[in-house]
């Protein structure tokens, strides 16, 4: 598939970049141009950190080349968002696991949470959270973890949606004070909460 074989890590993004840009996919999950676009499939396919200055001068190999290669590909054939392509998605500076099930998160809501909803309440005064909707849980479990002491509820309709919770909860360590309940918005849910969100 390429004329040019990338010798390095920047050389095959050059190439992905093209690439995804004359199949003139959308960028609107977390990337703003087909750079990004590709350097967050490359990057994780690689393994490499977006902080590393020394990462566009790696060599690649065939093997890797490949796996990248494909990964463009599909992007490109099934026109699914990158996040849905990798598995993997980013919220509050954590890494959420997200298929077609749950929507991929980009809410604002991650500044909201990591300020801790500050100055609009008391931190120190959370002691219980409601989340309406949680889909991949990527709200619950930042929540969580911005809350050390707070218990979070998480509510979804859709049993595939709260499977990718079940999982992300688990990933990060929260599951003692996340619990997931399948409802339909707050249908069944009681007591006092002083956080809400949706």
């Amino acid at each position: 598939m390429m004329n040019d074989v990338p010798q390095t890590v920047a050389q095959l993004l050059a190439w992905g970049e093209r690439e995804l840009s004359r199949a003139g996919v959308v960028c609107a999950h977390g990337t703003e141009d087909f750079r990004d676009e590709a350097a967050a499939l490359i990057f994780h396919v690689l393994g490499l950190s977006h902080d590393d200055p020394q990462a566009y001068a790696r060599p690649v190999d065939p093997a890797a080349r490949r796996r990248c290669e494909a990964v463009i590909s599909e992007r490109i054939a099934r026109r699914l968002p990158a996040p849905y392509v990798l598995g993997e998605a980013w919220f509050a500076g954590l890494p959420f696991f997200v298929d077609r099930s749950v929507l991929v998160p980009r809410s604002p809501f991650a500044e909201l949470i990591e300020s801790r909803f500050e100055p609009w309440l008391n931190p120190r005064e959370v002691r219980r959270i409601l989340e309406i909707g949680t889909g991949s849980g990527c709200i619950a479990v930042a929540c969580a973890l911005s809350f050390p002491h707070a218990e979070v509820v998480a509510t979804d309709i859709s049993p595939a949606a709260l499977a990718v919770a079940r999982r992300n909860v688990q990933r990060h360590g929260v599951a003692h004070r996340v619990r997931l309940l399948q409802a339909d918005l707050f249908a069944g849910i009681a007591g006092r909460y002083e956080l809400i969100v949706s």
